[in-house]
């Protein structure tokens, strides 16, 4: 009888420490608690229009729209997939990464963890985190960034390019590498 009472008591303890939250966790709890995710989706899709004209796509397994300094934004907490359009409606460039922020209606985004763009000619963009103004039609990282074309490695402490991704500025340049045909 008595060990029966304490194997129970140690499923118990067992039990209840299985239960426990980490800090991270208690944190994320607190802040929805505070601020309260608004709604929640899955495999979510949504369309950038203006004047009628597809200009991009977000696709990601997870959202939430919360409030955040009394401002709406969308949190895409388990990666996702942008991807920006021509005028006629060709694919220029893909982004992707783990996490993103968008802001005041998506016309701001952040976007972190393993962020990598391409765009239709191949060049490849890779950095830590990356931010889009959709007015100003920009994207900036103030992060190390490596780019990769078709005949060079670029290496550089931030960068500020446009959407298509075909045209952009790297600010100290911390090397370059010449590819070889053996290496394109």
């Amino acid at each position: 009888m008595i060990r029966t009472l304490q194997i129970a008591f140690l499923l118990l303890i067992v039990l209840l420490s299985a239960c426990s939250r980490t800090e991270e966790e208690k944190a994320r709890l607190k802040q929805f608690e505070e601020d309260g995710p608004v709604r929640e989706a899955f495999n979510v899709r949504f369309l950038f229009s203006e004047q009628a004209l597809l200009q991009a796509e977000l696709t990601a397994p997870h959202a939430i729209e919360s409030t955040e300094d009394e401002q709406d934004v969308r949190i895409f907490d388990d990666g996702l997939n942008l991807v920006f359009y021509t005028e006629e409606g060709t694919e220029k460039s893909n982004l992707t990464s783990e996490n993103g922020k968008f802001r005041n209606q998506f016309k701001q985004a952040e976007v972190w963890g393993n962020v990598v763009m391409v765009n239709e000619k191949g060049d490849r963009m890779e950095t830590e985190k990356l931010f889009w103004d959709k007015v100003e039609d920009r994207l900036y990282t103030p992060e190390f960034v490596k780019i990769r074309t078709e005949s060079e490695i670029i290496f550089g402490d931030s960068m500020i390019a446009n959407t298509d991704f075909t045209e952009y500025r790297i600010f100290n340049i911390r090397g370059a590498i010449s590819l070889t045909e053996d290496e394109m």
